[in-house]
């Protein structure tokens, strides 16, 4: 039986293992320049936004993080408060048979099914509040 050139292998970190299918070009005219995988861009694009399989200290200054990096920290109009952003995870990672579960797991193989994904895709985002002092605050 022949394998199916459509089934791909997901290992959970939203990266697809398995080569695209070859395209079969019906065209009479040939092209110059080949016409790329514009889903596979697509989804590259989306991966490197998100971050979503590293975890929060290797993360670069780019996509997500940025944009969390540059609107905060908040501070009320008198400023006398402030929040300020710490990290975010993307999804509960749990491994298949339920052994593992968080992101600290992230790059660890679990020897009973050997599949670590995330289970939901919940957004949790880490803010630390920081009022002033109480030496500064006038009566």
């Amino acid at each position: 039986m022949s394998a199916n050139l459509l089934e791909t292998k997901n290992t959970g970190l939203g990266r697809r293992t398995s080569q695209a299918p070859v395209r079969e070009d019906f065209s009479k005219i040939k092209t110059a320049v080949p016409i790329p995988n514009l889903i596979e861009i697509q989804r590259e694009s989306y991966n490197r936004f998100l971050q979503m399989d590293m975890l929060p200290e290797e993360r670069e200054g780019t996509g997500l993080q940025a944009v969390f990096k540059s609107v905060f920290p908040i501070s009320d109009f008198r400023e006398t408060a402030m929040l300020d952003f710490v990290e975010y995870q993307i999804g509960n990672w749990q491994c298949k048979c339920g052994n593992l579960e968080g992101l600290r797991f992230l790059r660890t193989a679990c020897k009973s099914c050997l599949l670590l994904m995330p289970r939901s895709l919940d957004m949790f985002v880490t803010l630390t509040f920081v009022p002033e002092s109480a030496s500064t605050i006038s009566p």
